[in-house]
């Protein structure tokens, strides 16, 4: 795109100085009155001078673009590299979770430390949605602290080891320490991104409740409580399967996240925890059975993601939504790669929620 906008704005200009010279070069040769000297001057001198400006604006225009798309491939570079040592991290910390959880004598604190740890590290809030823009200085800190961090995954081994071998303080500090590494590292992944605190928001001037039936209204910053705990909205994915809409929402509370979804205008609205995927949903003979669920709506949404990073449109996620006899949801997509994720839902109270919406 960048070229052919550089090269557009090239033609514009050479075709200026063309329109420029054959003006000059007739006036010389067929010798004209002053009055249509200057009848055919004005004409060609303002369509020349138009012709020049578009040229140096698409050629600015195209600088401007190789610059974004420097950025963007960049900082997808850095994504994809904070991705696998993020994984790689996950990946160390479920095998020690099942190693030691093998043992009677698994100390179960521990255990749900460790698998938090590497939920947290694996959920679907670090896979969607657009993240903030990751500064040069904040790429390098990540890159410390996930070596950092990897080294300490490295020593749950041999930490394990020794626990099963009858060493009971082995295991005693290493979860604190790996959970004050993750923490950190979500506050360098963050960045400088103006993401208020709910805190913030409902502390603002003029805030209001927002009836239910407009949560789905709900947009990056607004803040919403439930529980006796305030959570901001850091991210929405907004879908559209051929007019009906709905959102799925982001939240977030320190280092704790939430998922949210509004159907209907925000009338059915659900909490939704991850879980493994049923297989069979997207098979090409129709979508399979999954026990305790039935099937009641499926389809392809365009889907427009808004994160404190930006926004992403024109993604095509396919859908699966299954409901049980209690009034519990199974909500289950495919990303354009592939990437399959599901979750369970529990119908949020008619009273449970507040929401606050930012005013400008």
């Amino acid at each position: 795109m960048n070229n052919q906008t550089a090269w557009t704005g090239r033609l514009l200009m050479i075709v200026a100085a063309a329109l420029a010279v054959g003006t000059v070069g007739w006036l010389a040769v067929s010798g004209p009155t002053a009055g249509g000297a200057l009848l055919c001057l004005v004409p060609a001198a303002v369509v020349c001078i138009a012709l020049v400006m578009g040229g140096v604006y698409l050629n600015r225009q195209s600088v401007v673009e190789v610059a974004q798309t420097k950025s963007f491939e960049e900082q997808w570079q850095w994504r994809e590299e904070e991705r696998r040592a993020r994984l790689y991290v996950a990946d160390r910390l479920e095998q020690a979770a099942a190693r030691v959880g093998a043992n009677d004598a698994a100390p179960r604190p521990f255990l749900a430390e460790l698998r938090g740890l590497a939920e947290r590290l694996r959920r679907p809030g670090n896979e969607q949605g657009v993240p903030p823009t990751i500064s040069a200085d904040n790429f390098q800190a990540l890159k410390s602290l996930d070596a950092s961090l990897m080294a300490k995954a490295d020593e749950l081994d041999t930490a394990t080891d020794r626990w099963l071998a009858g060493d009971q303080n082995a295991l005693r500090d290493g979860a604190s320490q790996l959970r004050q590494m993750v923490d950190r590292r979500t506050e360098v992944l963050l960045g400088d991104t103006q993401l208020k605190t709910a805190r913030e928001v409902l502390a603002g001037e003029a805030k209001s409740s927002t009836p239910r039936g407009d949560v789905s209204a709900l947009k990056l910053n607004d803040a919403v409580s439930a529980g006796g705990k305030d959570y901001t909205v850091s991210g929405r994915m907004l879908f559209d399967d051929r007019g009906v809409q709905w959102s799925r929402y982001q939240l977030r509370s320190g280092t704790e996240e939430r998922w949210l979804l509004a159907l209907n205008g925000g009338v059915d609205t659900y909490w939704l925890a991850p879980r493994d995927v049923p297989g069979g949903l997207f098979g090409s003979s129709g979508p399979a059975e999954v026990t305790g669920f039935t099937l009641r709506s499926q389809g392809t949404a365009e889907v427009t993601i808004e994160g404190m990073g930006g926004a992403r449109r024109g993604l095509l996620i396919d859908y699966r939504r299954l409901v049980s006899q209690d009034d519990g949801l199974l909500w289950v997509e495919r990303w354009p790669d592939g990437s399959l994720f599901a979750f369970e839902g529990e119908r949020v109270g008619k009273y449970e929620l507040e929401v606050y919406q930012q005013t400008k």
